[in-house]
Order: structure tokens, then C-alpha cells, then sequence
């Protein structure tokens, strides 16, 4: 999210978290250095993005049109 930061408060978008989510195939070492800096939280880091595409699918989509 945002180079392993949270997005500012101000930023109601959710193409932060395809962005996050998109990393997962694309950049492997953004991954390893986040895994390294926050190596109990990863899971959950990965498993939130998932969750939160899932319940804001309809803002995502209508972000993308």
C-alpha cells in the first residue's frame, strides 16, 4: 500500500488496494522487504486487502468505469 505505508486519512479511494494486491505478481521484492519489516503482520496485511476488495467491490468497480 503506498511503498508499505498506509494511505493518508484524506484518501477515500480504493485503488490503493488493487494496487497492493497487483504487487503480489508483479513485485516480488516490494513483498520481501514488507515481509521482512513486518514479518507477523503480513498475513494479515494480505488477507485485509482480500477482505476489503471483497466488500467495496462495487466502489472498485466503479472507480475502474
Amino acid at each position: 500500500m503506498h511503498n508499505g505505508n498506509l494511505p493518508p486519512q484524506n484518501d477515500t479511494s480504493v485503488g490503493w488496494i488493487t494496487e497492493f494486491l497487483d504487487k503480489v505478481k508483479s513485485d516480488m521484492k516490494f513483498f520481501a522487504k514488507l515481509r521482512q519489516r513486518q514479518p507477523d503482520n503480513f498475513g494479515s496485511l494480505f488477507l485485509t486487502a482480500k477482505r476489503m476488495v471483497y466488500s467495496l467491490c462495487d466502489q472498485i468497480i466503479a472507480e475502474a468505469s
